[in-house]
């Protein structure tokens, strides 16, 4: 067992049956506090600090080791969290959390609320679009709540790119996905991408901009809400508004009981 302190808390960890890794696992943490001292102006280097604590917490469940964290709030009293996720969450972090995106780094700690407390990062995802979208609708938004928080993140971000889709990928793998709906996902933002030229190409660069970015919140409150019907209907009306054919893979979806 040992300590851990960093930013008034102080992380304890029990593991039984191997009293050296315990005291290493507490050395690199306190080694990594000092190194982050000598980086208070950067600000990814604390969100970096933060991927790295998640990945030895989700280390920690798959091995079964018990952890607890005890935040100091007075002199006499504080708060104390045992800790745990299921295995398959772990899991998931270990493998995708490195890909996080770095633009995105200030919500990263709504980001893992989302995860460990089993919300959808559908919704997580919706709500950045909405920022993004419809920014004007949220001039005077208070960033009091994790949600205005989003939203707020969404409203700074330069275009909708091909990060985003880290939310979907951890999504759909947490859920038990294969590795075929990862390639799906690649699939369906290259005829995205595909769209969005013949967009371009029948309407100019800034029209085609904007139907784009409305599509895609569209789309994104259907998943959110599971509609299926309104998913099609949005994905049909696209296409023919450019006189394109329906791609195979969106057709397949839409067959799919279980895509949305």
């Amino acid at each position: 067992m040992g300590f851990s302190k960093s930013g008034g808390k102080y992380l304890f960890v029990y593991i039984p049956t191997d009293l050296w890794e315990t005291y290493i696992s507490n050395s690199t943490l306190s080694v990594g506090e000092e190194i982050e001292k000598e980086k208070l102006g950067l600000f990814w280097s604390v969100v970096d600090r933060i991927i790295k604590e998640a990945k030895q917490k989700s280390t920690w469940i798959l091995q079964n080791i018990y952890f607890v964290e005890i935040e100091k709030v007075g002199d006499a009293t504080s708060n104390i969290y045992s800790f745990h996720i299921h295995p398959r969450l772990a899991k998931v972090i270990r493998e995708k959390i490195d890909k996080y995106p770095k633009n995105l780094n200030r919500i990263f700690s709504d980001f893992l609320f989302y995860i460990y407390t089993g919300r959808s990062l559908y919704e997580f995802l919706f709500l950045l679009v909405s920022g993004f979208v419809r920014g004007k609708s949220y001039e005077n938004i208070e960033t009091k709540t994790i949600e205005s928080k989003i939203i707020s993140a969404g409203k700074s971000l330069k275009s909708l790119n091909k990060n985003l889709t880290f939310f979907i990928e951890f999504q759909e793998t947490l859920n038990g996905r294969g590795v075929s709906t990862m390639n799906y996902i690649d699939w369906a933002y290259q005829e995205g991408k595909k769209l969005k030229a013949n967009y371009i190409s029948a309407m100019g660069k800034e029209k085609a901009k904007k139907k784009v970015e409305t599509l895609t919140y569209r789309l994104l409150d259907t998943v959110r809400r599971k509609d299926k019907e309104h998913f099609a209907q949005n994905i049909i009306r696209a296409y023919l508004e450019v006189e394109k054919e329906i791609p195979y893979l969106f057709k397949e979806a839409l067959k799919d009981e279980s895509s949305i």
